[in-house]
């Protein structure tokens, strides 16, 4: 648990880059051609070289950590004085983290929470077998949590989770890039919205890969809605330092990562 107070259930259970190659079978008429179209290749590996090396690889770090079992959340969390928060969206990076065999499941979520005890989430999913999907969690009883799971997106790409008991009212709704995936009963009145990442033991990798955005685990497009309206979310970070860290680039931004890693 951390010092922010957002708590999801413990869940036990369950870049390529080609180039065309421009062919020069009909270029042996014409030695301009030849060497326009040999310029055109050139230019297109060095381009694709460019890029290869600009997409910085979100591989799995081994942390090389103790198996001490005991939950890790880094992320953000925002408290509204005075109102009740009523959605919580953010466009989250999938990341792909390294998994101790028979660990525990690694997460990054969004939720509406109700400390302690009470949530409903929505996000990525993986478990140490290397299986990647998406799910969506929810309290029916205090501590009690439901899942389901719903088709991975790729790795490095950012959809958009959000969970909202606005548009169905005494319901939760789980969003997916805009498309509902699931309503469940509202059993709690939300206090706070979390947007985080998480882990159950220090052997797995905490998603993101170092001090960087493109390699951390990024939550961007952040919002909650209180007050009748959309605000930025500019929550509070919180995290445990010693092993994992943030950093809030803006109202509407924050990256993770595990400082085992380098890239």
């Amino acid at each position: 648990m951390t010092g922010g107070g957002a708590r999801a259930a413990r869940l036990m259970f369950h870049p390529s880059y080609s180039v065309r190659r421009l062919s020069l079978r009909n270029a042996g008429s014409s030695p301009r051609r030849i060497i326009r179209s040999r310029l055109i290749v050139a230019f297109l590996l060095a381009a694709a070289s460019v890029l290869v090396q600009s997409t910085p690889a979100m591989a799995s770090c081994n942390p090389n950590r103790t198996d001490d079992g005991h939950d890790y959340q880094v992320g953000w969390l925002r408290i509204p004085s005075g109102y009740q928060p009523r959605a919580v969206y953010a466009d989250i990076k999938n990341y792909n983290p390294y998994m101790k065999s028979g660990s525990a499941n690694t997460t990054a979520w969004v939720m509406l929470n109700l400390y302690p005890g009470w949530w409903a989430q929505v996000g990525w999913y993986k478990e140490s077998s290397g299986t990647r999907q998406n799910f969506y969690d929810w309290t029916d009883t205090q501590a009690h949590g439901n899942i389901g799971f719903f088709a991975a997106d790729t790795v490095g790409s950012y959809p958009t989770y959000k969970v909202s008991d606005r548009t169905s009212p005494g319901s939760f709704q789980f969003f997916h890039n805009g498309a509902l995936i699931w309503t469940v009963a509202e059993k709690f009145t939300p206090a706070r919205g979390a947007i985080y990442g998480e882990t159950h033991t220090l052997a797995n990798q905490m998603p993101g890969g170092s001090n960087f955005v493109s390699y951390g685990e990024d939550f961007t497009n952040a919002h909650i809605f209180f007050a009748s309206s959309n605000q930025v979310f500019d929550g509070t970070t919180y995290g445990n330092t010693t092993y994992f860290d943030y950093n809030k680039v803006s109202t509407t931004e924050t990256y993770i990562w595990d400082k085992a890693c380098t890239q």
